[in-house]
């Protein structure tokens, strides 16, 4: 059937112009192809976004350690751990199995304002009570407790990987043989497959940059020898368009440009975080504190600096002090791309080098004619003309 667009054409211009209306619907059907082809593109792009997203949450979540039943019971019991802890262990052993294990059977919603119940089985408790208040453990706690009761049953367990979404093949298009795809399905299959494998790197070398949610590591004596990223606020002079304003004169004239800068290191030492406000190595805060050694393209601030890990600035990349731990593929991908760009410059020197200084050559008889009186020209003496 054709368009109604197309039909107008066909009424307006049939009378007379028919050659023109041939023209004008092949016009016409061939920006509606194109402008299919756009939409479909842009759909399967918002959904390898997603495929993304999905995977790097899922590699964030599976690796994260989930307690015993009887380590959370007496965790969730004891009434001198603070409620925030303990919604902070329930959310955390919760996202683990749902999301890093693959369990959308285990899937329920956190608060409800309605009396609507949970659907798994050996829950069913009514969704509105959340994770309670302290002392009254709600739905949330009761829901954990069988997840975990499940997995010790083996009922749920943690895959050998992190689950990664398959991507669809692009269903059949054109003139198609029986029993065969047509040409154009599996090239755009093949393109799809290409982006696909593609994002899914992304997600893999750099997981917490593409989930929604980011496992907070602790801070304690683990973080010791980890890399670490780390953003600060800083300022430098802004230059006249005429003449150079000096640092001094800059402050003076309050000429100065605010940024944030990304520096990266290695843990070296950590203060555990404490109950109270104290002084450590002259930072005053109630987190832990680590003494970070710098890279060296980082050492003109010093090479050893001591600074405080905020639990709420992690990962945020446009706050100061906003901090985060490098993962270990993605060091290993940075260590092999620099290793591949040291020999890529090795290779460079070598080639800038003359043939004489690579092969040993270069004396003063290297001028002399050889026995056919033609003139040696396989390299140049060392001694001069």
């Amino acid at each position: 059937m054709m368009n109604r667009l197309a039909l107008l054409v066909i009424r307006k211009y049939v009378r007379g112009k028919r050659t023109k209306v041939k023209n004008n619907l092949k016009a016409l059907a061939k920006a509606q192809v194109e402008r299919k082809l756009k939409v479909r593109a842009a759909r399967v792009l918002d959904q390898l976004k997603k495929y993304r997203e999905e995977y790097a949450r899922s590699m964030v979540e599976w690796g994260v350690e989930v307690d015993s039943l009887v380590e959370y019971r007496k965790f969730i019991s004891d009434d001198k751990n603070p409620q925030k802890d303990k919604v902070e262990k329930t959310t955390t052993i919760y996202n683990c199995i749902r999301y890093g294990w693959d369990n959308p059977q285990c899937h329920t919603k956190k608060s409800c304002g309605t009396s609507e119940k949970c659907t798994l089985i050996g829950c069913l408790g009514e969704m509105k009570t959340g994770f309670g208040s302290k002392g009254n453990p709600g739905h949330m706690m009761k829901h954990v407790e069988v997840m975990l009761r499940m997995s010790e049953a083996e009922l749920l367990c943690q895959p050998v990987a992190p689950p990664m979404p398959e991507m669809k093949d692009r269903p059949k298009a054109g003139n198609v043989s029986l029993g065969g795809r047509s040409k154009i399905a599996d090239k755009m299959t093949e393109k799809r497959h290409g982006k696909w494998k593609k994002y899914m790197g992304q997600a893999k070398l750099d997981p917490e940059k593409y989930s929604r949610w980011v496992f907070l590591p602790a801070q304690d004596r683990k973080l010791v020898d980890r890399k670490i990223e780390m953003r600060m606020q800083m300022t430098e002079p802004v230059e006249d368009e005429n003449t150079e304003v000096t640092q001094q004169a800059a402050k003076a004239q309050v000429q100065e440009r605010s940024y944030l800068h990304c520096w990266e290191g290695t843990v070296i030492e950590v203060t555990e975080k404490a109950a109270k406000v104290r002084t450590v190595h002259g930072v005053t805060t109630k987190h832990a504190v680590v003494a970070i050694k710098w890279d060296t393209e980082f050492v003109e601030w010093g090479e050893v600096t001591y600074h405080a890990l905020n639990p709420d600035l992690y990962a945020k990349e446009n706050k100061h002090q906003g901090w985060n731990i490098l993962n270990e593929e993605y060091i290993l991908a940075v260590e092999c791309e620099e290793a591949n760009f040291a020999e890529l410059r090795g290779r460079f020197k070598s080639k800038a080098q003359p043939d004489s200084e690579l092969m040993g050559v270069g004396s003063a008889d290297d001028d002399d004619e050889d026995s056919s009186g033609r003139h040696s020209t396989s390299s140049t003496s060392s001694n001069g003309p």
